[in-house]
């Protein structure tokens, strides 16, 4: 689409009465349009008398009608239509006035050929002026009179198209897609109009209006309606007011719809009903009038032809034409308007196309939408989106299918197909029900959208995806037994290769910005394997900013995400706020976030926050409850990670039953005596509480584990206001086998022993009970413990000897099980007594070189003195450094909760701790608990041009997450301080730098590499998503290997998304030199993807294999550009692109590279040797590449490279600027804008 759509209209023009007086008399035998181009300044008080006489028009000397004068002097403008016998004087203030004159010698008003005349800045000073105009052909190519277009010596024939229901496009401000034909192969249908005609407006300057010259009756036609017409579309400057109107009937009589372009055809009409595009390849304007859909038009177009083509597109306006969907299975079908049920309505057997609600509603149904979704065979994308379910009601037995949901009971695999599906902003509102009435015999799933994925047979290349998908739909499936039950799907499956996902979506949430609001709490119930997204997963991901807040009433196996959990699970950035239910007791396996694993399982829970809360009642109980997981149980050797990494769980439970933690409530396994780090980097809180104190099998209870067999955790805080139990009770594990705990600091307020026996207590600070059978394996250390525990029942006491500072109860003849402690507060009998003691009686608990507790152990924080390196002197008390850290960063004031005062931050992407100055990012440095947590900034952080600290080095990169909040980084001077930090970001691993429309920002950097290789702001990437912009960036290196501008060497899955970089890259010796990165790839199993991104070059400078995008790509098939661009930004006095050899456009050197949709601007590069377009080939100078879709080379004076989007075939186009190209073109990129007639991406602020 043209750049008139990026402009938002408003009511300027005036229209022309014509008795003002201001006519005289003119020749005979033309029709002549004067036109304005808008801008000069006004002059001096006084009027002058304007005439205007045109003798002759050079080219000819036939233009029927009568003539247009527009002019204006940058406050006041008029319009005027002169017949063929006026002659014209205009009285007009004095100053300086532009005047435009354009003429057709068709027969018809706006037909033939077009002829115009501009005068600028003429100067009004009192007294008559006559003016002249010449006007030719040629003239009609200024900028001014059509902006789009300044090749072609004439204007687009216009051509209309009807089109329904694209006004909500142009009010988000979209683009016209280039060749838009309005006919239903581009989504959008035929609006219906029979007929058009177009007027030009008149206004004099006092803002009388009046419509004259109607155009010729056009009829219509599919796909377009072509007409006689040449009109000028104008431009930002010059913007001629026109009327297009539009008539049911064929003749253009009777009463038309109306479009008002009061600023011209390069804006939009008024409230947003039409807009134009100019078509260089077909010479037309066209213009595109917004009509309903489902109009009548619509309606009588049989929207259901024999046709199921994939690309074949059907318009849904009736229950009746949604039902037939199922007669056309891989076509593609958009609604046209809501569709109710009326109550009763019949799923689609099998689907295989695509549904595209645009924001319509579904309603007052009782059965899902779909049997079964499966990708085509064809290998062709298909996708499911932008509709919302209203008022379904849809009771099961489960007896016939053995799933359901509202959308869909089955998506699946077709098993030979490269199809990716995408189902996506689906909203399913709270009048939506789904009930389970009786227990299938037989294993079954329910979910509030689909029942089961099912893409275990799924081939290499198919996916699955789904995203922004919003419920408030009830669930209630109590009565079955074998029934796994998700809030949006009951079960998620895929394989090895293509494992399903589910990001951006919620349950239960009303505002996902204020996630206090839980008015819209949804109520879910089933009995086993329930979670509030998804019952059960295999090889599948819950992937990035999904949110929960619901009501879960069920048995066993039950979490806030997920309820059980398979092989191959991810379940990463994101929150839940869950109140668990008891649906039969005894319940077990409950978790924060999910439920429980049964088997050596690769399951990996990073950056998500739980919120859980159960308030039981009498005579329930609740085994294996965890803030984030339930239960862990594997009868062997595990041999795949299962890990809880910068999480934060919040637990407040009032429960009777065992194995509760703040974090994980029972781990199981058999190992060879070397646990497994399972907790890392992770926060508990809250409480943990008895709900009947006799009760004597409340056991196992731990402010982090509650029972654990070979587990470790590590840099984990617990900051528990209570921990109740019978026996097995501790701030850290309540019960111990083999496990440990290292750099952690664990606070734990209200630990209470409460027991109706006379035997076996077990209360501790660390350990409630601890068994270390292995030589090899350190209970605790490098720990700091702050204890306040109590025993309120007379039956048995801690004065009795089972209680202890470190453990009640501790086994095991190890050497230093405890080693480096520190360990403060007190313990207290029954009567109020404190109480000494590291362990209770009966413990192998000796203090001393030769004893289980390492004389590096302490009872005070006054000084250091007998610790090492992990602790240090903060603020008058010895502290983990650690732990010193999460309070610098992460330790907030709060008002929500009694017990907390204050709170701490997980530090991960949801709850990022704060950088708020320079020194707050020069303290992270190397330090590996805080390279590994994720950093906000506050305000922009001003270095003034020092050298900063650098993040990371190679040795110990950065993998946690940087957000700008909207700020940057400024004025640095960075000097790589030695061989392993070549970059102010050294080395990332597994990070991601920004976020999405968001991007961490640095502006004003210098970064000097000396010698160094892998320089650039970011030195080595590897596995990691960068959405970083550098403004005014300078990278200099004197002689090495792989320079860029954002990265010096990447590897692994890479990913550019949303960056940029504005500057140079000087590194004059250097090989593998590249605007945004140096080089790329150690292996064939790499990629690196280049998205949404570009590169504006001062300069870049290498000796060989320099790209403007990328230096070097070592291995092939693993470079991918799309919709990204590479721009010179300033003519240079000499080269300003400068290699040895092997200098590419976009990549110095590769062997195979995926393009699309993508340009290079090289009108200010100055090349040292010739380039490749794309890459440079062996010899330095043939373009070496693979797949190209619509890239576009942009030089000056020179032909241009077009590949073309469809057939990949290379196109020579003569034309001397392809500027205008781009503009045209760019909906076929993402979201492209042009601002000052720079090329933008949606994403960057001029």
């Amino acid at each position: 689409m043209g750049t008139g759509l990026l402009f938002s209209y408003y009511n300027v023009l005036r229209l022309l009465n014509k008795n003002r007086g201001y006519m005289g008399k003119m020749n005979k035998g033309f029709l002549l349009l004067l036109l304005l181009a808008l801008g000069a300044c006004s002059g001096p008080q006084g009027t002058s008398k304007l005439k205007v006489s045109v003798a002759a028009i050079s080219g000819s000397s036939n233009f029927p009608g009568g003539l247009y004068l527009f002019g204006g002097n940058g406050e006041t403008k008029f319009s005027y239509k002169i017949d063929a016998t006026d002659t014209i004087e205009i009285e007009l203030p004095n100053g300086k006035w532009n005047f435009t004159a354009i003429g057709w010698d068709g027969t018809h008003y706006f037909e033939g050929d077009s002829y115009c005349d501009i005068q600028t800045g003429v100067d009004l000073k009192g007294g008559d002026l006559n003016l002249a105009f010449e006007a030719t052909k040629q003239k009609c190519g200024a900028p001014v009179l059509d902006e789009t277009d300044s090749s072609f010596t004439d204007f687009g024939f216009v051509n209309f198209h009807s089109c329904a229901g694209i006004r909500p496009y142009l009010a988000k401000g979209e683009s016209i897609p280039l060749g838009l034909n309005c006919d239903g192969s581009d989504d959008i249908f035929n609006g219906g109009a029979s007929s058009f005609d177009l007027s030009l407006v008149e206004y004099d300057i006092n803002g009388n209006k009046k419509i004259s010259s109607k155009s010729r009756c056009v009829v219509a036609s599919l796909p377009s309606s072509f007409s006689n017409m040449r009109v000028p579309r104008g431009s930002k400057l010059f913007s001629p007011a026109y009327i297009v109107r539009a008539y049911n009937t064929t003749d253009c009589s009777g009463n038309p719809k109306r479009f008002v372009f009061d600023r011209g055809l390069y804006n939009l009409a008024q409230d947003f009903q039409g807009a134009s595009s100019r078509n260089l390849g077909a010479v037309s304007l066209d213009i595109y009038l917004n009509e309903i859909q489902c109009g009548p038009a619509q309606m009588s177009q049989s929207p259901f032809a024999a046709s199921n083509a994939v690309n074949d597109r059907h318009l849904i306006c009736t229950k009746a034409q949604f039902e037939q969907i199922g007669s056309f299975p891989q076509a593609q079908f958009i609604l046209g308007k809501d569709i109710d049920f009326g109550g009763s309505n019949t799923s689609i057997s099998l689907f295989e196309g695509s549904l595209k609600g645009e924001g319509k509603v579904l309603k007052n149904g009782n059965q899902p939408l779909f049997n079964q979704i499966q990708t085509p065979s064809s290998g062709d994308d298909i996708e499911i989106r932008d509709f919302r379910i209203e008022n379904f009601n849809v009771v099961t037995d489960l007896s016939g299918p053995d799933s359901s949901g509202l959308l869909a009971n089955l998506v699946s695999a077709n098993g030979g197909s490269t199809s990716r599906l995408e189902i996506s902003d689906i909203y399913l509102g709270d009048s939506n029900t789904i009930q389970l009435i009786s227990d299938p015999a037989s294993m079954t799933y329910l979910g509030g959208l689909i029942g089961i994925v099912d893409f275990s047979s799924a081939s290499n290349d198919e996916e699955v995806d789904l995203r922004n998908i919003h419920s408030l739909a009830s669930i209630n499936a109590e009565v079955g037994s074998q029934t796994h039950v998700g809030g949006i799907v009951g079960r998620l499956k895929g394989n090895i290769n293509s494992r399903p996902r589910i990001e951006n979506s919620s349950v239960g949430v009303m505002d996902l910005k204020n996630l206090s609001d839980t008015s819209a709490r949804t109520q879910i119930s089933g009995d086993s394997k329930v979670g509030g997204l998804v019952g059960s997963m295999q090889y599948a991901e819950i992937s990035h900013k999904n949110f929960v807040i619901a009501n879960i009433k069920a048995k066993e196996y039950v979490g806030g995400f997920l309820g059980d959990a398979g092989p191959n699970i991810d379940i990463r950035d994101s929150y839940v706020d869950m109140n668990f239910e008891v649906l039969t007791s005894p319940a077990s396996r409950v978790g924060g976030v999910l439920g429980g694993i049964a088997g050596d399982f690769e399951v990996r829970i990073e950056g998500v926050n739980a919120k859980f809360t159960h308030m039981g009642i009498a005579g329930e109980k609740v085994d294996k409850l965890g803030g984030i997981v339930g239960s862990y149980n594997f009868a062997g050797t595990p041999s795949l990670e299962f890990s809880i990494s910068n999480s934060k769980a919040f637990m407040d439970t009032k429960a009777d039953g065992k194995a509760h933690g703040g974090i994980l409530g029972d781990y199981a396994s058999v190992t060879n005596f070397a646990p497994n780090e399972i907790i890392r980097n992770s926060l508990a809180m809250g409480r943990i509480k008895l709900l009947s104190p006799s009760n004597t099998s409340n056991i196992y209870r731990g402010g982090l584990v509650g029972n654990a067999k070979y587990l470790k955790v590590h840099m984990a805080l617990v900051d528990m206001a209570a921990i109740e139990g019978n026996a097995y009770v501790a701030g850290g594990i309540g019960k111990s086998l083999d496990s440990q705990l290292s750099k952690s600091f664990i606070k734990a307020r209200g630990v209470i022993c409460d027991t109706a026996t006379s035997t076996g207590l077990y209360c501790g600070g660390i350990f409630g009970w601890n068994d270390n059978t292995s030589s090899s394996v350190q209970s605790a250390l490098n720990l700091k413990l702050e204890l306040q525990m109590k025993t309120v029942n007379s039956n048995f006491d801690c004065g009795s000897g089972t209680c202890g500072s470190v453990a009640g109860k501790n086994l095991g003849s190890a050497l230093s099980t405890f080693d480096e402690i520190i360990a403060l507060g007190s313990i207290q009998s029954q009567g109020g007594t404190d109480i000494t003691g590291t362990c209770g009686t009966g413990s192998s608990c000796t203090l001393g070189g030769s004893g289980q507790i390492s004389d590096q152990f302490q009872t005070q924080d006054t000084n250091c003195s007998s610790l090492t390196g992990y602790f240090d002197m903060l603020n008058g008390k010895c502290d983990l450094i650690f732990a010193s850290q999460w309070q610098k960063y992460g330790q907030e004031a709060s008002n929500v909760d009694v017990d907390y005062p204050s709170v701490y931050r997980a530090g991960n992407y949801l709850e990022p701790f704060y950088i708020q100055t320079a020194s707050d990012w020069n303290e992270i440095g190397t330090d590996i608990f805080l390279l590994n947590k994720a950093f906000k900034l506050t305000q922009d952080i001003d270095f003034g041009f020092s050298s900063p600290t650098a993040l990371g080095s190679y040795g110990s990169p950065f993998k946690g997450v940087l957000l700008s909040g909207g700020f940057a980084l400024r004025n640095i001077d960075f000097v790589v301080p030695q061989t392993d930090q070549t970059g102010l970001i050294s080395a990332i691993e597994g990070a991601r730098i920004g976020d999405w429309e968001n991007p961490f920002r640095i502006e004003n950097i210098s970064v000097d590499c000396s010698l160094y290789g892998s320089c650039g702001v970011i030195g080595k990437a590897d596995n990691a998503d960068i959405s970083l912009e550098v403004k005014n960036g300078s990278v200099f290196n004197a002689g090495s290997l792989a320079v860029g501008g954002l990265v010096g060497q990447g590897s692994g899955d890479l990913r550019f998304y949303q960056s940029g970089f504005n500057g140079s890259v000087e590194a004059p010796s250097s090989s593998s030199v590249g605007g945004l990165i140096g080089e790329f790839g150690l292996s064939n199993t790499e990629y690196l993807s280049i998205e949404e991104s570009y590169v504006n070059l001062d300069k870049i400078e290498g000796n060989t294999e320099v790209g403007g995008l990328v230096g070097k790509g070592n291995i092939t098939d693993q470079i991918e550009i799309r919709d990204s661009y590479l721009n010179f930004t300033n003519q240079a006095i000499g080269n300003n692109f400068i290699a040895g050899s092997n200098l590419g456009v976009l990549v110095g050197s590769v062997e195979t590279i995926d393009v699309e949709n993508s340009f290079a601007d090289i009108n200010n590069m100055s090349a040292s040797i010739p380039i490749g377009s794309i890459a440079a080939g062996a010899n330095g100078i043939g373009s070496a590449f693979g797949n190209v879709f619509n890239y576009t080379l942009v030089y000056s004076g020179v032909d241009s490279l077009l590949y073309d989007l469809v057939s990949n075939d290379l196109l020579v186009d003569t034309q001397a600027d392809l500027s205008s190209e781009i503009y045209e073109r760019r909906d076929s990129y993402s979201d492209w804008m042009e601002v000052n007639n720079q090329v933008l991406l949606g994403w960057q602020t001029p």
